[in-house]
This record gives structure tokens, C-alpha cells and sequence, in this order.
């Protein structure tokens, strides 16, 4: 195990297990396997801690990236993380939404993923449309049926 900065542009270090030399923070894959990396968000209340929220839609500005895939998580009161795929094929910026009328929860997590093998990905922004329902009852059937009857 050792380490060895030349005159601090590159890095490199040893491997503890096998004689080979590794150069460090270079490069868009870990010894051949993709990288994956996510950002995740803290709970958001969308400051309104109490009451229900309905998503609408979910807008996003990324550099497009032949072969690429963007994963977006969302999280809703402490769930399970749902993902949908946006692909990334093309030149230039993507401009695209996520339609989400049918979810509803008090606080939202979200992750912004890739994974994708030798890619660049360059996440620029990320804009919401919720409206606050001033529901303060529990996600259910009864909830979207009343929602929808009412919006």
C-alpha cells in the first residue's frame, strides 16, 4: 500500500492485494467497471411539513450523451425510491419533463443517477410543479379520488 503524487498533477497508488499500480481520480470507469454515481437529496417539505403534495411535473436540463441514460429516483414519506429512464442519445442540451400527476406525499427525496460505462454526464438543473392540497390525511384511494374530483 503506498502512494506517489508527482509534483501534485497526478496520483497514483499501489494495490494492496495484487503488484499493480493504479492512477487515481483519472479516467470515467473503476478498472474497467462503470461508476455509479447518484446525488440524493434531502426530504424536501416544499415547506409545508403537514400536508399532503401533488406532483405534477418533473422538468430537467442535461447534456445529451450518445448512449447515455439519466435515472431519476423519487422518494415519497421515507419509501422506496421508483425510478424512471430518460435517454440521453443526441448532441447538445435535453430539455425533458416527467409527468407525475397521480403522486401524492408530505415529503419528497430525490436522486439524480448514471451509471453509464465511459459517459460524461453533465446534470445542468431540475425544476417541480407541485400544488399544496392542504390535505393532512394519509395517501389512499380515497385522497386521489377526492383530488381529482375537486382539481
Amino acid at each position: 500500500k503506498s502512494m506517489v503524487n508527482d509534483a501534485g498533477e497526478t496520483f497514483y497508488a499501489g494495490a494492496s492485494t495484487k503488484g499493480v499500480v493504479f492512477r487515481l481520480d483519472f479516467g470515467k470507469n473503476d478498472d474497467g467497471i462503470a461508476i455509479d454515481a447518484f446525488y440524493d437529496t434531502p426530504q424536501i417539505t416544499f415547506g409545508d411539513t403537514f400536508f399532503q403534495k401533488k406532483m405534477h411535473e418533473y422538468l430537467f436540463d442535461i447534456d445529451k450523451n450518445d448512449g447515455g441514460v439519466f435515472r431519476f429516483g423519487e422518494s415519497k414519506d421515507g419509501g422506496e425510491f421508483t425510478f424512471k429512464t430518460i435517454s440521453l442519445d443526441g448532441t447538445g442540451r435535453l430539455l425533458a419533463s416527467i409527468y407525475d400527476t397521480r403522486n401524492f406525499g408530505k415529503t419528497f427525496k430525490y436522486r439524480i443517477q448514471n451509471n453509464d460505462l465511459d459517459k460524461d454526464f453533465i446534470f445542468n438543473s431540475m425544476g417541480i410543479f407541485y400544488s399544496n392540497t392542504q390535505n393532512r390525511w394519509e395517501t389512499s384511494s380515497l385522497v386521489f379520488s377526492l383530488a381529482f374530483l375537486f382539481s
